[in-house]
């Protein structure tokens, strides 16, 4: 990558906006920037990544361009957390000892980059001994890699060849629409697979299309593209109810979305989908579950393409769903779009440590309910602000010495329970607690 490739994302943006008629009100063209990482059963697992310096320098150079001009632009991966990837990107068993070290520092939820914390990560290296730079090195191409006992199907010379081809300049087409790559996978037309394992299955690229998207459509091709399946067809209008409990509950809620896209393609079930360039089957969910947090009451919107009853849909999804998921109920909705969203919460929280500290925080949430007022700063995108948090919660119940019942009110704004939790016993570690929601709570009905 020279210095001419690199103010070339630059020039590329002011040619996106140019596109555009010249009048255009609220245009604006955003450049999302990320260092190079190379990955393992790629063409680049052989070669160095960027140092944080040489990220640093380079992200300057396009912030000066960007910042200046108008409608158009930045934002950037950052640095020490690019760093990071490529170190776990190509490396081997011997990071393992650093993990467990970074974690007894706090070194959770590191992909956030409010709790990301680069100092934990360097300490937890010097003290098993490892050099996280080499890692990050250029790699010989005869040398053994620490994953050449793992087979995609992609041979190794292959992606030598491929390699090659990039050095020299040169695209390799769509083996889809094209001649054979000769990648190693396939073993139609008498080719030989190496997947070993899956040898006696027909492997062949699959295509849903006879020519690409991105090309013309002739005249008989759009013709025939019309007499298919009208994917935004509203059919019927459900709400599924689902649990979501043991390592199901590590999903974020962007993880989550795609599970259930995968799930329905598994289970034959045809959802509507948006329209536009890149359709999206139309889901809709409700307040986004923390991560880490279980849930017995959560649920998604979802449009079909033809009429299912209640029942199979659920049968049919439950065998589908990785484990941790479990749906529970499916609701008829009517052809409205939106779903309404609850107005309060009920979750059940359960302090893990010994009596004493178990006895410690419920007196803090007795003061909490006993206070007029909760202030609390929160730190987000747009900067700090004050919150007061006494108005989120409702009334609580305490079931045990070591559990309460907390009903939180949405009716003003919706906050993270979890965060308001850890607000009220800012002393008491993450792990040291479960939160189970079980109940939400809506609006009547007219």
């Amino acid at each position: 990558e020279t210095e001419e490739d690199v103010l070339e994302i630059f020039e590329l943006a002011k040619k996106v906006l140019a596109q555009a008629p010249p009048k255009t009100k609220r245009l604006q063209v955003t450049a999302a920037v990320s260092p190079f990482v190379p990955k393992p059963f790629t063409p680049f697992q052989w070669e160095r990544q960027l140092s944080m310096d040489e990220i640093r320098e380079r992200v300057g150079m396009l912030r000066e361009l960007f910042g200046p001009a108008k409608k158009l632009k930045m934002r950037w991966h950052e640095p020490e957390m690019s760093w990071l990837e490529g170190v776990f990107s190509r490396g081997d068993r011997r990071l393992a000892p650093a993990v467990l070290a970074a974690y007894k520092k706090g070194a959770l939820f590191c992909c956030w980059v409010d709790k990301f914390d680069l100092i934990a990560w360097l300490e937890a290296f010097e003290e098993c001994g490892i050099d996280p730079d080499a890692y990050l090195a250029a790699r010989d191409v005869d040398a053994p890699l620490p994953w050449d006992h793992l087979s995609p199907g992609v041979t190794k010379e292959f992606l030598l060849r491929e390699r090659r081809r990039a050095f020299a300049g040169r695209t390799t087409p769509d083996c889809r629409y094209d001649n054979c790559a000769g990648c190693g996978v396939c073993n139609f037309g008498g080719r030989k697979t190496s997947l070993a394992g899956q040898a006696a299955a027909d492997i062949r690229p699959r295509v849903i299309r006879e020519v690409r998207e991105q090309e013309s459509l002739a005249p008989d091709d759009r013709a025939a593209s019309a007499a298919r399946e009208d994917l935004s067809r509203k059919a019927a209008h459900y709400r599924i109810w689902y649990a979501k409990k043991g390592m199901a509950a590590l999903q974020s809620q962007l993880e989550l979305a795609r599970t259930f896209e995968r799930a329905l393609r598994r289970a034959g079930v045809k959802p509507t989908f948006s329209a536009g360039f890149h359709p999206q089957p139309l889901l809709s969910f409700g307040w986004a579950l923390p991560v880490g947090v279980e849930s017995e009451g959560e649920w998604f919107g979802l449009f079909l393409r033809e009429h299912m009853g209640r029942a199979e849909l659920a049968e049919r999804l439950n065998a589908a769903l990785p484990q941790g998921f479990t749906v529970t109920d499916v609701e008829t909705l009517g052809p409205g779009k939106k779903v309404p969203q609850p107005v309060a919460e009920e979750f059940l929280l359960t302090f893990l440590g010994d009596e004493a500290s178990a006895a410690a925080a419920m007196e803090n949430w007795r003061a909490f309910m006993r206070a007029e007022t909760f202030p609390f700063f929160q730190v987000t995108r747009k900067g700090g602000r004050s919150v007061d948090l006494r108005p989120q919660v409702h009334e609580i119940e305490e079931k045990n010495r070591r559990s309460l019942r907390i009903v939180f009110t949405w009716k003003e704004k919706y906050l993270s329970p979890l965060r308001i939790a850890m607000a009220v016993n800012e002393d008491v570690p993450q792990d040291a607690f479960s939160l189970l929601k079980t109940r939400q709570i809506f609006p009547p009905t007219k």
